[in-house]
């Protein structure tokens, strides 16, 4: 749930105006480290120079885990030129994830960033582009499922 979201309520209806309001300072740090981001939805920039991010929240009713999109400030609106992984490490959009991307160590470091996953994560990629080699994945998934369903990964060589 974002921030936009509570709040679109109006929670203070019958909150005295001289009620007192608690002010709370929370380090950057402590809320990265439980995987809360403040601007969930919304582009920003990464942890990584020159790789932009917008982490989605979870959403249950729609079956998405919490995940991060990420591309260059350019192709913010271009969805072919972004990668996306949810929190277990399996890609996420993977009808538009591109696979160039998706191998560069700058925006794998930036999802384990903005995901709040240890460095050592593997993060689910497929590096063929041939249709021969991603039928292997197709006959995998249809044996065992997505593989964001499963703590499954696979990386073809």
């Amino acid at each position: 749930m974002t921030l936009d979201e509570i709040f679109e309520q109006d929670q203070d209806a019958g909150v005295p105006d001289d009620f007192p309001e608690l002010v709370i300072d929370v380090p950057i740090e402590l809320l990265r480290s439980t995987g809360c981001d403040l601007n969930e939805g919304r582009w920003t920039r990464s942890d990584v120079k020159g790789i932009y991010q917008r982490i989605d929240p979870e959403r249950s009713e729609m079956k998405q885990r919490r995940h991060v999109h990420l591309a260059s400030k350019k192709h913010l609106s271009a969805t072919t030129q972004q990668v996306s992984w949810n929190d277990d490490g399996s890609r996420h959009d993977r009808h538009k994830f591109n696979a160039k991307l998706g191998q560069r160590d700058d925006y794998r470091t930036a999802a384990r960033l903005a995901l709040g996953l240890d460095p050592g994560t593997v993060l689910e990629q497929m590096t063929g582009s041939k249709p021969a080699e991603r039928t292997l994945l197709n006959l995998y998934e249809s044996w065992a499922g997505p593989p964001h369903h499963r703590r499954v990964f696979l990386t073809m060589k």
